[in-house]
């Protein structure tokens, strides 16, 4: 399933689907999760609640999967960009950081100007 949406300075489609196959997958919910702060317009402190519609369409179905991606993504994304509040019982959240942004329309330097770097594992 194609999900477009717009950007300032390009138009980025995402192809979820064919992803899938090619991608790991804390990556592919890295992209759902980037896609609904755009679809939703969540702003710099903004919380986005992990509900199973965005894990299925990452392909993540189980519940030990997601909570390995999730200490991946807590390992690997700068606190500044992206960070989770876990509670039990109830689905995590992302709270989106104020360099999110940033990072999705291409300027990925830190306040501090030091550049993020999203690590390959």
């Amino acid at each position: 399933m194609v999900r477009p949406y717009n950007t300032p300075k390009r138009y980025l489609c995402l192809n979820l689907d064919g992803c899938g196959q090619i991608l790991p997958d804390w990556l592919m919910v890295f992209c759902e999760i980037a896609r609904q702060v755009r679809v939703q317009k969540i702003g710099p402190g903004g919380e986005l609640e992990l509900r199973s519609p965005i894990w299925s369409s990452a392909g993540v179905e189980t519940l030990d999967r997601r909570k390995k991606i999730l200490a991946h993504l807590e390992a690997k994304v700068p606190p500044q960009m992206l960070r989770f509040s876990r509670r039990k019982g109830r689905s995590p959240i992302a709270v989106i950081g104020v360099n999110f942004e940033d990072c999705l329309s291409g300027g990925q330097t830190l306040s501090g100007g030091d550049h993020v770097q999203l690590s390959q594992d």
